[in-house]
């Protein structure tokens, strides 16, 4: 199991952010923690982490297409 933390910027509102968080959490094998407040997340998952990375920027881009996370 691996955990990373990660800067989130261009989130605009808590709902879209709750939504992200919500569908992210779909994702088989992930967790997903988003700190509307601080702008971060922190990712659990038993999968690649590259590969859940880019799954997770998808559903970001999809929510909030100028939003974008970058490795803490």
């Amino acid at each position: 199991m691996t955990t990373k933390t990660y800067k989130v910027d261009g989130l605009d509102c808590a709902h879209c952010a709750g939504k992200f968080e919500t569908e992210a959490n779909k994702l088989e094998g992930v967790e997903c923690k988003l700190n509307f407040a601080l702008g971060t997340m922190k990712i659990t998952t038993e999968r690649d982490i590259a590969e859940t990375e880019k799954a997770v920027v998808r559903i970001l881009k999809r929510i909030e297409p100028d939003a974008r996370m970058s490795a803490k």
